[in-house]
């Protein structure tokens, strides 16, 4: 009894501390589209001073959160925008392609000179393989970088030309920046095509590159947080895994935190506080899991150590935290399927650890891994079904299993990557196989 009474008032501590979750609006604008081809679309926040950008299925809107107002329509209107970058008046962002086309990999730059009233397509016959990140040199805005599945790409001319840098086994780039404290330093991260978080480092202007390798399997680096006073630290972000660097990204701790099941899409400092990290994202893939409860995990030793000190069950699958910024003194959300959520942080210097626990995490075992006909599995209960998708989310094999083993004929799949996912009584689990 003891026990109980003392998890309800760590609970009951911990919603004061924070505070209510509260919607802050824009449903109707991100509702994802339940066609397939959009099942990889993860669209990113940016905050520059008060404004906040939202990058949405139809174009950028724009809200001054110093007022009450709601958000207004500023650019690209009718294109689903993944990220973009700014230089007066002129814009360059990444978006899916016309819809004409079908497929993820339709994807292309739009440039506007009229901040995004106006817009042509912009991008160069050097990409290979669709888009996904762009960044920006914070000390000149003409130079900016283009993440594809397996290149990265320079400009100086903001995306007038383009030079190649590197081809990385690395799909998607899901991260890349500069070092704010040295801009001759630039880093990008993701996964490679045999699902190993990577990050690339190159100290000398992009000229040669260093690359990290994350330990373990299935875990892609989705983001790095670069510490706001102490330039030797930085945090990095993935699938269920933290990782935390002393001398500016040259080695690695890695934080394993597999049972959560959580996909940490965002990790940033409290630049107050910059002890205090917050980590947030989906538990499992967002397209694929249901996602009905929003998670906030932290850490108050620098990245050392991570606990959930908040959760909220919302009303229907969120789909997810795509990504996270701080305001002041508020968390700002932003879910795949339900716009855009708040949460105060007040006074987190005496934040309570949390004491949920951490379900397990079910183990299920496939082989071999690249597969040419036949896979192989092994659970510790009982599948229930198995479904292998393709990397945009449709369902190409269902199949009904009673056993903890089983096999799957993969045999007329064409070679590619194949997201399969495993449904028991006790949850579902995804897994990645090669076809060759």
């Amino acid at each position: 009894m003891k026990k109980i009474i003392f998890l309800l008032l760590a609970c009951g501590i911990c919603h004061a501390i924070f505070g209510q979750l509260t919607s802050i609006g824009f449903i109707s604008e991100v509702k994802e589209d339940n066609s397939n081809r959009d099942r990889g679309y993860h669209p990113f926040l940016r905050l520059m001073g008060d404004t906040l950008y939202v990058c949405t299925p139809s174009g950028i809107y724009v809200k001054d959160l110093r007022k009450q107002a709601d958000f207004e329509a500023y650019a690209f209107r009718g294109r689903k925008i993944i990220e973009f970058v700014k230089n007066g008046n002129r814009l360059i962002a990444v978006s899916l392609g016309s819809e004409a086309k079908t497929g993820i990999e339709d994807s292309v730059l739009l440039f506007s000179e009229d901040n995004g009233k106006t817009f042509i397509d912009y991008t160069a016959p050097d990409f290979k393989g669709y888009l996904w990140k762009i960044s920006q040199n914070p000390l000149n805005k003409n130079e900016i970088f283009a993440g594809t599945f397996g290149q990265i790409l320079k400009s100086s001319d903001f995306g007038k030309n383009w030079e190649l840098l590197a081809t990385p086994n690395c799909f998607p780039i899901w991260f890349m920046s500069f070092h704010p404290a040295d801009i001759s330093t630039f880093y990008f991260s993701g996964e490679t095509y045999i699902f190993q978080g990577v990050i690339w480092k190159s100290k000398d202007r992009q000229k040669t590159w260093s690359r990290y390798r994350h330990p373990g399997g299935d875990n892609s680096i989705h983001c790095i947080a670069f510490h706001p006073r102490n330039p030797d630290i930085l945090v990095y972000s993935g699938e269920g895994a933290m990782g935390k660097s002393t001398d500016r990204g040259e080695t690695w701790k890695s934080i394993d935190l597999y049972k959560s099941r959580m996909y940490f899409y965002k990790v940033l400092f409290d630049e107050e506080q910059p002890h205090i990290l917050y980590a947030s994202g989906t538990r499992g893939h967002s397209h694929i899991n249901n996602n009905n409860t929003l998670y906030v995990y932290c850490s108050t030793d620098t990245g050392d150590s991570w606990h959930c000190v908040y959760k909220e069950p919302l009303k229907e699958d969120c789909g997810g935290v795509l990504d996270m910024v701080k305001y002041k003194d508020k968390l700002i959300f932003y879910t795949r399927k339900s716009g855009l959520f708040a949460l105060d942080t007040k006074d987190t210097k005496d934040i309570p650890l949390s004491n949920e626990k951490i379900p397990e995490m079910l183990e299920i075992s496939v082989y071999p891994n690249p597969v040419r006909s036949i896979l192989y599995f092994r659970s510790q209960i009982p599948v229930l079904q198995i479904n292998v998708l393709d990397m945009s989310g449709q369902t190409l094999i269902e199949q009904k299993n009673s056993e903890h083993t089983g096999r799957v004929d993969v045999s007329h799949l064409p070679s590619g990557t194949y997201p399969v996912i495993f449904h028991t009584d006790n949850g579902v689990v995804t897994k990645k196989i090669i076809v060759h």
